[in-house]
């Protein structure tokens, strides 16, 4: 069983890896794989920015650091088009983000850092989300939780593959029996990458069942 456990988790190196894109220095960065952003995610949905709340959420980061102080969050609504994974039967989601300064001067280093993500009115795509564990709002923290629609080359591809593993997660024992090789692959590799994490400090609580992780790790 050890042994296929290291296949297992070679399987998930190599969705981990993914493909390059450039950076501002013209170092390639892996972009993060949708298996793996489908696997991390607490809530997945496909919508449009409609709005942007005018007053920030001040908010402690997702994951609490002691002595952290609170970040501001700019919350963006999104219309919902489709609930892919997570939260079923909505229209509406606030999804919060840190939103990048205007000027170098105005924020601390800390949240320059922090704030990688930006979203605007109009803006369509696939996000990736994590509900914030004090506040009533979800929030987007990394390049990786936006697949923008006007950025990606293929985005109803992407889309398609994205719900293709959202259904596989939803029910791994199906996955792991298919008669499709890649499908028992993902479902694999998706178990790796989202129960490895189990006994770190990480916001997709809900998820995480009694057992789950003793019961994938062999």
């Amino acid at each position: 069983m050890r042994g296929s456990g290291k296949g297992l988790l070679t399987l998930a190196c190599l969705l981990v890896v993914g493909k390059a894109s450039p950076a501002a220095a013209g170092v390639p960065i892996p972009e993060v794989p949708l298996p793996q952003r489908v696997a991390l995610a607490e809530c997945i949905v496909v919508g449009k920015v409609a709005a942007l709340e005018d007053d920030l959420v001040e908010a402690l980061p997702l994951l609490k650091i002691p002595g952290a102080g609170k970040l501001p969050y700019q919350i963006a609504v999104v219309k919902v088009e489709s609930a892919v994974r997570g939260l079923k039967d909505l229209d509406v989601l606030r999804v919060g983000f840190i939103p990048p300064p205007a000027s170098e001067g105005q924020t601390a280093p800390r949240t320059r850092r922090l704030a990688q993500v930006k979203l605007t009115v109009n803006q369509e795509g696939c996000f990736f989300l994590h509900k914030h564990p004090d506040e009533s709002f979800y929030a987007a923290s990394a390049t990786a939780d936006v697949l923008d629609r006007a950025k990606a080359k293929n985005f109803d591809k992407d889309v398609a593959l994205v719900k293709r593993c959202a259904r596989l997660l939803d029910d791994p024992d199906a996955g792991l029996r298919s008669k499709d090789a890649t499908d028992r692959r993902l479902t694999a590799a998706m178990l790796i990458l989202r129960y490895r994490r189990c006994g770190r400090s990480e916001p997709d609580r809900n998820h995480r069942r009694p057992g789950a992780c003793r019961r994938w790790s062999t």
